[in-house]
């Protein structure tokens, strides 16, 4: 059972279907923004404002920080906790 500040963060990604779709895609495979803004149909500048945002709460975290073009993203053990927590309440129906 996760603790209160993982609760805080299913509840951060609850808000938000662009960072679940950015976690869900990074769940799969090490990918690139543009990747990801592919994937999702998304305009590239609200996925690396996502990811930014993930990196911030340690859910994901960038492979290549000093490339300018072409970083390349994966999905942390943290992400794949709070990820596997949010898929099981949705499955459920339940809120936290």
């Amino acid at each position: 059972m996760p603790d209160k500040q993982d609760w805080e963060t299913v509840g951060f990604l609850l808000s938000s279907e662009i960072r679940q779709g950015v976690l869900r895609t990074l769940s799969g495979q090490r990918c690139t923004p543009s990747q990801i803004s592919t994937v999702l149909g998304q305009p590239i500048s609200h996925v690396s404002r996502a990811l930014g945002e993930l990196q911030s709460r340690k859910l994901a975290v960038c492979l290549t920080p000093e490339r300018k073009k072409g970083r390349l993203y994966q999905i942390t053990s943290l992400g794949e906790t709070v990820l596997r927590e949010l898929e099981r309440l949705r499955t459920r129906g339940e809120k936290p």
